[in-house]
């Protein structure tokens, strides 16, 4: 069954489709000024958006009656949570800040609609940098679909996060845009993810082959390094990920890291390649490039161990 042009909610049934917004509309809240979670209007009766405002409005009540819990049930914050505005989003379900968004989804509607969150996550293309799939378990035995989910994270750079209720999620949605809030010190957003990709903008129109692993072989030098300089956000832990591969020490670390600036560069590279780098010999070139294609689990041997 295809999936639906519109966000999940806990029923799993489609919510209605936002009708078109003209851009003129949208500008002057561009660059609002506070900390407010922006959601697609799809979200309206997301149960993790009605526990964040009783959560807001539970915090101001107590505010305004000059009391402070040190130990309510509730767990309430000191500050009250950000406010929701809901804007029509080209990609996303949420904005969490100018380099942050979240997909929300439920596991009980991805068994309905398969195909939803892999819409989603393909109109990202490659805007942000922090991806979040926020995934509400609200099935039973949905081991099967957080496995798939999590491939899908990998494929599409998404940070999967799991919440058994929608009081966490908030708070996942809390946090997060408070601590990009921080990062950054501004709140202005980017007109384009407003409006949609073909409003132009730094991500507009990036096509998701980015990630192809294969390089044109024919580019200017004919070394590894030459053929991979693509900045990558996750550089500064190749390093630490090298080191736990056995026989690799810092200095070839960072000798590898010079050499494959990224991690793309360096799973894509051959023995021969990673023999290039300067102390690293056939036997370490060797256990690097398994390091990459090794199953990412252990065999299970709890029934030969007899345990039970």
């Amino acid at each position: 069954m295809p999936a639906p042009a519109s966000s999940p909610s806990l029923s799993g049934s489609p919510a209605t489709q936002a009708p078109p917004v003209d851009p003129a509309q949208l500008e002057p809240l561009v660059a609002y000024d506070g900390d407010s979670i922006i959601a697609d209007p799809r979200q309206r009766g997301n149960p993790a958006l009605i526990a964040l405002e009783r959560m807001r409005r539970m915090v101001l009540a107590s505010r305004a009656a000059g009391t402070r819990r040190t130990r309510d049930p509730q767990d309430l914050p000191t500050d009250p949570p950000p406010a929701v505005e809901f804007l029509p989003l080209a990609c996303g379900d949420f904005i969490l800040g100018r380099t942050a968004c979240a997909i929300f989804l439920c596991t009980s509607y991805h068994r309905q609609f398969p195909a939803y969150v892999y819409e989603q996550a393909k109109r990202l293309g490659g805007s942000f940098d922090l991806r979040l799939l926020l995934v509400l378990c609200d099935s039973p035995n949905d081991t099967d679909i957080l496995t798939e989910l999590t491939r899908l994270a990998v494929n599409y750079r998404l940070t999967i996060l799991l919440a058994e209720t929608p009081d966490e999620v908030a708070r996942i949605l809390v946090t997060t845009r408070r601590t990009t809030l921080a990062m950054a010190g501004t709140t202005t957003l980017p007109l384009h993810y407003l409006t949609g990709p073909s409003a132009g903008g730094d991500h507009a129109g990036q096509d998701d082959d980015d990630d192809d692993l294969d390089d044109d072989p024919d580019a200017e030098g004919t070394g590894p390094a030459q053929r991979h300089t693509r900045r990558d956000p996750h550089a500064p832990d190749i390093v630490g990920f090298l080191l736990t591969v056995r026989g690799i020490n810092r200095t070839d670390a960072q000798r590898l890291r010079r050499t494959f600036p990224t991690v793309q560069a360096l799973a894509a590279a051959s023995v021969a390649d990673l023999q290039a780098v300067p102390g690293i010999g056939r036997e370490k070139a060797t256990r690097v490039r398994e390091a990459f294609r090794e199953p990412l689990w252990l065999p299970d041997t709890s029934a030969d161990a007899g345990v039970m």
